[in-house]
Order: structure tokens, then C-alpha cells, then sequence
């Protein structure tokens, strides 16, 4: 026989477990989150959050019919279609992905996440052609956003147009000169491009920036090896 929880006592279950999720205590949140999932609370926000312990635990697989049932019970979240399409697309379904992605965006336009993941799930059906139209009028504005910037230079590479996202990739260290990540991007795609000392001084601002792990270790090295500065690279390495 099923619990009947009172919206009292759903709304303290969530809290309790909302906040063990947010200091990472993930089986602490689950162990919370059972007494409302087990008395099939109508409620969106534990079968929401459930989900996004599942996905936090890399079980997109898992995910899915929470966030589903989430889905159902409150159509009107952007942030529930948006996750939905984060775990249909890890687990390999692009084209329901790009769907759920459409309705976060209808619900609240101009979404970010919402716009990379339907773009990465364009690309993940050999569209991508139609992923760097997405993308366009959002990465011409201004001051776009840096992970917008990102997707787009990754899909302009796979179209073949190394120039322009070689150009992408600038455009991001020059709005976000604090972002480490951006600069890794860069002198990762200046290297590619044998801009070897281009790419050393961008892999350097990475590092001093803090993303200093083996990723940008190897592009540095790559960068001083193609400048003829062997010792230096093994120095590295």
C-alpha cells in the first residue's frame, strides 16, 4: 500500500535531500529522497532531483525515467526537458535529445545549456551543418557566451573551417581573459594549426590560470617540441 506524504512533508523531504545534493553527499540525498519516491510523490522536484543525483553519478541510463516522470508532472521547467536531453543524449538517442532540448527552449528562449545541447545533438546526427546555423546568431551578439563560443568552434572544425574556428576559440580568450579553460582551447587549436609559439604562451595563460592538468601539460609540450626546444618540452612532459 502506497504512502500518502501530506505537501508538507514532501516539500521537507526535498529540502533535506536538496541540500545533502548540494554539498555532494549523494547517497545521503538518495536515502532522503526514497520515503517521496516510494509514496509516488506528485510532486516534480524529488523525481527531478533523483535524476540529477543519476546523472551526477554518470547513470544517464538511470536518469531517464525520473527526469521523464518529473517531466510529467510539471511540463512548464525548462531545467527538466533541458536535463532530459542531457541524459538522452549520453545515452546515444540525439534525435529524442534535440526534441526534449526544443521544448526547453520554447519554454524559456535563448536558454545556453539548453542551445549547446540541442547544437551537440545536431551534430550528433551528422548535422552539423545545421548545428553552426543554431548557433550563429547567438555567438555574433556582443558578448556571447563562452561555452556557446565553444560548441561553435568545435562544430566549424568538424565542417573543415579551421580559420574560423581557429577565430572562435580568439574571440573567447578575448572576452573571458580570466576563463584558463578558453586559453587551453586555444593554444590547443593554434598547435593544430603548428602556431607553435602562439600556443605555447596560450597553454602557459591556461596554467597560470589553474587548468594545469595533463591536458594542457601535453599541449605545451607539444608547442615547445614544434619550436625545437627539446629540453624544454621533456622538462614538461
Amino acid at each position: 500500500m502506497t504512502t500518502l506524504l501530506t505537501p508538507a512533508a514532501i516539500e521537507a523531504i526535498y529540502a533535506n535531500a536538496a541540500q545533502s545534493f548540494q554539498a555532494g553527499r549523494l547517497d545521503e540525498a538518495e536515502s532522503r529522497l526514497a520515503p517521496a519516491l516510494d509514496a509516488d510523490a506528485p510532486d516534480a522536484r524529488p523525481w527531478a532531483l533523483a535524476g540529477f543525483i543519476r546523472l551526477r553519478r554518470a547513470d544517464p541510463a538511470g536518469a531517464l525515467p525520473l527526469l521523464a516522470k518529473a517531466r510529467r508532472l510539471d511540463p512548464r521547467d525548462p531545467v527538466l526537458p533541458q536535463a532530459h536531453g542531457d541524459a538522452l543524449s549520453r545515452t546515444g538517442n540525439p534525435v529524442e535529445a534535440a526534441e526534449a532540448y526544443r521544448v526547453a527552449l520554447t519554454l524559456s528562449p535563448g536558454r545556453v545549456p539548453a542551445i549547446a545541447g540541442l547544437a551537440r545533438a545536431l551534430v550528433d546526427q551528422d548535422r552539423a551543418g545545421d548545428a553552426l546555423a543554431l548557433l550563429q546568431p547567438h555567438v555574433t551578439t556582443q558578448t556571447p557566451d563562452h561555452s556557446l563560443l565553444a560548441v561553435c568552434a568545435e562544430v566549424q572544425g568538424l565542417l573543415g573551417q579551421a580559420d574560423a574556428a581557429l577565430a572562435s576559440w580568439r574571440k573567447a580568450t578575448e572576452l573571458y581573459r580570466q576563463s584558463g579553460v578558453a586559453w587551453h582551447n586555444l593554444a590547443a587549436a593554434l598547435g593544430d594549426r603548428e602556431q607553435y609559439e602562439a600556443a605555447a604562451s596560450a597553454a602557459r595563460m591556461a596554467i597560470s590560470l589553474g587548468v594545469n592538468g595533463p591536458a594542457t601539460q601535453l599541449v605545451l609540450a607539444r608547442a615547445l617540441q614544434g619550436q625545437g626546444k627539446l629540453e624544454a618540452a621533456e622538462a614538461v612532459y
